[in-house]
């Protein structure tokens, strides 16, 4: 998901944001008050995309992530604030046990982690660097059981980050989003981010991949 591939013009709100995978598993929202926004000249002189952390959110409830238990996830985006608990971009849904894989900041914390849900939560050494600059950051998931966790290439400290036995995505939770997660619960966790690209494997890469 490069974030100059939207319909969108310098500072509308963005309605859809383009897979480039070839599948086609576009993020979405019909809901224009809950629509990011797109600033074409965001970094770099680049777009980057904006989720106020009040109520944006872009996803796609079909994301063929069903069943799935390895996962690499890579973000290139900046917290802008904190004013709560970041789930800024994963798969699955806040609804049920575990049936999550996402990105984490604890509410007031400083540091990148990982959920799988509220009672599956890594930590990392790396920091968010909320209010700063833009970092790539990267999550490897494998086999449901533990978790690496990158920033601007380099690895947490602690990592691999034991994760409690989370089993596969259920057959009901197969979404893909951006700005929280989708669920019952996605009020809880909206994000202040500012995204240039997101990337989702449905596999843990090994660290030099």
């Amino acid at each position: 998901f490069p974030s100059h591939d939207t319909p969108s013009t310098n500072n509308s709100t963005v309605q859809q944001w383009n897979d480039k995978s070839g599948y086609a598993r576009h993020i979405s929202q019909a809901t224009s008050v809950q629509r990011p926004t797109l600033n074409t000249t965001g970094l770099n002189s680049k777009p980057t995309i904006t989720f106020d952390g009040s109520n944006d959110i872009l996803l796609n409830q079909n994301a063929n992530s069903v069943g799935v238990t390895n996962v690499t996830l890579i973000a290139l985006m900046k917290y802008v604030s904190a004013s709560g608990e970041d789930l800024p971009m994963g798969i699955g849904q806040t609804t049920g046990g575990r049936d999550m894989r996402s990105f984490y900041r604890t509410n007031g914390g400083t540091t990148q982690g990982f959920a799988t849900w509220a009672s599956d939560v890594a930590s990392s050494s790396l920091s968010t660097d909320t209010g700063g600059s833009h970092h790539s950051f990267v999550a490897l998931m494998s086999n449901s059981t533990s978790v690496n966790l990158y920033r601007d290439g380099t690895i947490d400290s602690g990592a691999p980050r034991g994760l409690n036995g989370a089993a596969a995505l259920a057959t009901t939770f197969n979404g893909f989003s951006i700005g929280s997660l989708q669920g019952s619960l996605v009020g809880n966790y909206f994000s202040n981010i500012e995204m240039s690209e997101a990337i989702v494997f449905y596999r843990a890469y090994r660290d030099w991949e």
